[in-house]
Order: C-alpha cells, then sequence, then structure tokens
C-alpha cells in the first residue's frame, strides 16, 4: 500500500487557519466582495452564499427572485449587502449555517422603530468598535461591537429623532431620522487630527546619569599667571648700536682753519 504525502505543508497549515478564522466569523459579518451586472436576485444570493460558504433560506412569496440589478461591492459584510439589495424591507435570522429571509412586521413597524448599521472610520473605510450611539430624548442607546455593526430600537412616536454618534479620538455627530421608512445608516466617523506635543528639555539629574559623567575622561587645567609684556633691552648693542662721541676739540671747523692759514699767509 502506497501512501500519499503533503508536498507542501506549509501551505496545508496556512489555508487550514485562514479557513478557521473565517469559520469563526459570523454569517452576517463575512466580507464580500461582487461585481454583477444585470442580474437576477436569485443569482446574487447564489454568488453571496457560495462565497461567503453558508446557504440561504426564504419563502419565494416574500420577493420577487427574477428581479435584476447591478452590484458592485468591495470586502463588504453580508449583513450590508443585503441591505444594499432588499433596502430594509427584509429581515435575516441565522440558525446554524443558514441565514433566513423574512419580510418585516407590517404590525411590529407600527409601534417601533428599529435603526441598524455600521460604523466607519471615514478616512479608511474600517468598522469602529464601542462607538456610542445614543438619543437624548428616549434616553436609549447602543454601542457597536467588533465589527462595527450597531442596532437601536426607538419610538415611532418620537419622530423625527436625532441620534448622537460619539467615540473617542473622533469627532462627534448628529443623525436625524424623520421618517419610519428608514431602519439602515451606515455611520461614517471623522478622526481628530491631534497637533503634536512639544516637549521641553528636561535635565536629567539621575543617578544612573551623574555615574556616566563621572567615568568620561577630562583634564583639569590650572589657572597661569599672565606674562607681562617684554620690552626690548636698549643696552643690546646688537639691536640699538652705539654711536661715537664727538669731541669738540678734536676737529676744527673750516672757518678756524680758514683764519689760521690766512694769518700765516700775512
Amino acid at each position: 500500500m502506497r501512501f500519499h504525502t503533503i508536498k507542501y505543508p506549509f501551505y496545508f497549515i496556512v489555508f487550514f487557519t485562514s479557513f478557521c478564522s473565517f469559520s469563526r466569523t459570523p454569517l452576517l459579518e463575512r466580507p464580500i466582495t461582487l461585481r454583477l451586472n444585470n442580474e437576477k436576485i436569485s443569482v446574487v444570493l447564489e454568488n453571496i452564499a457560495k462565497q461567503a460558504n453558508f446557504s440561504f433560506s426564504y419563502n419565494l412569496d416574500i420577493f420577487d427572485v427574477n428581479n435584476r440589478g447591478d452590484i458592485t461591492v468591495t470586502n463588504k459584510p453580508v449583513r450590508a449587502v443585503l441591505n444594499l439589495i432588499f433596502k430594509g424591507i427584509i429581515t435575516y435570522k441565522v440558525r446554524g449555517n443558514y441565514i433566513i429571509l423574512q419580510r418585516n412586521n407590517q404590525e411590529e413597524q407600527k409601534k417601533s422603530l428599529v435603526i441598524s448599521g455600521y460604523v466607519i472610520d471615514k478616512q479608511t473605510d474600517n468598522p469602529l468598535t464601542n462607538a456610542t450611539i445614543y438619543d437624548r430624548k428616549s434616553l436609549s442607546s447602543a454601542v457597536s461591537n467588533k465589527f462595527g455593526f450597531y442596532r437601536i430600537k426607538l419610538s415611532i412616536n418620537d419622530l423625527p429623532i436625532r441620534l448622537t454618534i460619539s467615540k473617542a479620538d473622533y469627532e462627534k455627530q448628529d443623525m436625524v431620522i424623520k421618517s419610519a421608512r428608514t431602519n439602515y445608516e451606515i455611520i461614517e466617523l471623522n478622526p481628530i487630527l491631534k497637533e503634536p506635543i512639544f516637549m521641553f528639555p528636561v535635565e536629567d539629574n539621575s543617578i544612573e546619569q551623574m555615574d556616566s559623567l563621572r567615568n568620561i575622561p577630562y583634564e583639569i587645567k590650572t589657572k597661569e599667571t599672565p606674562t607681562p609684556p617684554q620690552f626690548p633691552d636698549i643696552s643690546d648693542e646688537n639691536l640699538f648700536p652705539t654711536s661715537p662721541i664727538l669731541d669738540s676739540t678734536l676737529y676744527e671747523s673750516r672757518w678756524d682753519k680758514f683764519k689760521k692759514s690766512w694769518v700765516k699767509y700775512l
């Protein structure tokens, strides 16, 4: 008997790890990428189920499966794609590996209003967790989960409703709900741009810093007495040669010599 061995165990481990991570993601939060033009809803649902590895369960009477449309999404959760297709007229329930599609209860809609959707970063399009959605009038509130999804139930008698969305390090935003037909909203928050904090230099007088300074070799210079300016010695004949002293008795002027010669002549 011959056994087959796995030639590429590393790729098998990577595939198995990614598959397990994908399987742990809730069905409605699994990312979907679609680009379909003029396709039936039934075909769109088949592509979603195949790509996200689950099955749909629904009654053919709740919507027309032959309706056609275009859809282009990139890395969006299944819930967001279904809201884009059905625009809030269908609700979704998860049972095992099935997503059950049901029509909204009209009687329930007349009594209350359920707003759901995602809170995302407006710049990066990443989901934001722990964002607070708050209604000051009814004191109702909700918090987005780790996928950025939120769901808040409000009274239809309070319309119009002003919701406040807030999250740390993001700009606060208000959203007004004017109609009971609104039940799905994507909220985009802008991050707060923080200015860089200027830190003044702090002198380090710790023991470690002082010990490190002791090990630095340095020279101690003694204070020297300034030398007074030196003047040349005037007695030095090399610098200042002396002239002979002239004796007036040894030399006669020309006038004296002329007088003596004239006397002799006379």
